[in-house]
């Protein structure tokens, strides 16, 4: 039997932005993520993702939010748990995997909302921002403003 898949997408705080790119396998703007490992905690795996895609190091990752995102059309259903995190100055952001993602830009949320509108949004955002109604809502919430 096929289970659904699971994974972490990191909301990297830095200003009134969020660290960002194009995934090259269907062109939907992003976080830094990916899938959890056996026996692997939530924060764990989201500082181990985000160094394997940005090479970034980051500090106080917490569980944010979670959405289940079924497209049977496209026979994909996976859980993705949304975290916090805070950006580290000190180490520096790369494009560590090129063959996956474009450039990695700080995006702040009139951008993303922008991308919401024209539904370019990775699944799980889109269904993040249906939640909140628009994304400076979910961005006040990331920013504890």
């Amino acid at each position: 039997m096929m289970r659904p898949g699971l994974g972490v997408g990191v909301f990297i705080r830095n200003g009134d932005s969020v660290l960002m790119s194009y995934r090259k396998d269907n062109g939907y703007l992003a976080l830094p993520g990916g899938h959890l490992e056996l026996y692997e905690e939530f924060e764990d795996c989201a500082i181990r993702e985000v160094k394997e895609e940005t090479n970034l190091d980051i500090e106080n990752p917490q569980i944010f939010q979670m959405v289940n995102v079924v497209k049977k059309e496209i026979q994909h259903h996976f859980v993705v748990v949304f975290l916090t995190a805070d950006y580290n100055e000190k180490s520096e952001l790369m494009n560590v995997e090129p063959n996956k993602h474009s450039d990695w830009k700080w995006i702040n949320a009139q951008v993303f909302q922008q991308h919401y509108d024209e539904k370019q949004l990775f699944y799980g955002l889109m269904k993040l921002i249906d939640r909140f109604g628009k994304a400076e809502n979910l961005f006040n919430l990331i920013f504890n403003k």
